[in-house]
């Protein structure tokens, strides 16, 4: 699933005896991973890193008669590596020139205590010449030695995933039930329409929304931190206002959301205190057609956005 390495051999080749990495480093989901640093080593000594963009994909050069290793690594994941061997070449085949090779990299996500990772110390695959295939492909007998270990690590974590993914709908269903229940917006209309900041030194802001029925309502909510900077609101009616402002009696949640454009994506942060917890919601939207969602930097469904942020 996640751990093999694959190779596409892209069809061009060249007339100079070089061979070209067309790399892609991706995550658990098959999502393109952004700032992923990928580093190569010839002989033992990096020569050269660079820092993956929207897209993923990286690109490195490779010289005859050396040895390198190409290593994955992104800020909470596992690292990968592997082997390119550009020794024992055919100088005959040489003179035609070699076809690209597109590696990709499947990072999954570190569990610290959960999986036992130390078989990823080594290379996870060995790509060398073979004179049979006339032609650079992966060294099977390289593939058979740690293959068993490989498959192991796989298992583990598939077993980990399917829990994750069955704690994480349990939750869903409670929040659900609790929706339904009514408990998590039990304290709508405790406050009436102005709450007074608790003293101290905590700031407090003032918001005004508007709405049928009512020519203007405002709403003091106190802030424990920065507050984030409100770029639009999505409140229909007074009420809606009042239900969003006023949900949680004892830490009412941000109005609002921010919008952050750049690097190729756009991000949509929502902030929603509740039971005296802060949740820092995101949906990142790439330019290359890709979006994802996170609840305090753990990745959640579009569902579980729209239902634990809706403002409606």
């Amino acid at each position: 699933m996640l751990l093999p390495l694959v190779l596409l051999v892209h069809i061009n080749g060249y007339a100079s005896w070089t061979v070209t990495v067309d790399g892609l480093v991706t995550g658990e989901e098959n999502e393109r991973l952004e700032e992923a640093s990928v580093s190569l080593s010839k002989n033992f000594s990096r020569i050269s890193e660079v820092t993956t963009g929207s897209t993923g994909k990286f690109i490195f050069i490779l010289q005859p008669d050396n040895d390198y290793q190409i290593e994955a690594t992104k800020d909470g994941y596992v690292t990968k590596k592997i082997m390119f061997s550009t020794r024992n070449v055919s100088a005959q085949v040489a003179k035609k020139g070699f076809a690209a090779f597109l590696v990709e990299l499947n990072l999954f996500k570190k569990r610290k205590g959960l999986l036992n990772t130390t078989i990823l110390n080594k290379p996870v695959g060995k790509i060398t010449y073979s004179e049979k295939e006339r032609d650079f492909a992966i060294d099977k007998e390289y593939a058979g030695m740690i293959k068993d270990q490989l498959n192991k690590l796989n298992r583990e974590l598939e077993a980990l995933r399917k829990k994750e993914s069955e704690m994480k709908i349990a939750r869903q269903q409670k929040f659900e039930k609790d929706l339904k229940d009514g408990k998590v917006y039990s304290a709508v209309h405790r406050n009436a329409v102005t709450r007074k900041p608790n003293t101290g030194s905590s700031s407090a802001k003032s918001i005004t929304a508007s709405g049928p029925g009512a020519e203007k309502l405002t709403v003091n909510t106190h802030v424990r931190s920065k507050p984030i900077k409100v770029v639009s609101t999505k409140h229909s009616s007074e009420s809606a206002a009042l239900h969003h402002f006023s949900a949680y009696d004892s830490e009412p949640s941000l109005p609002g959301e921010e919008i952050i454009e750049g690097g190729n994506k756009t991000i949509i942060k929502r902030v929603i205190f509740k039971n005296g917890q802060v949740f820092e919601y995101r949906k990142v939207q790439h330019k290359w057609g890709a979006t994802y969602y996170f609840r305090n930097n753990i990745p959640i469904t579009e569902f579980i956005f729209d239902s634990e942020t809706a403002r409606d």
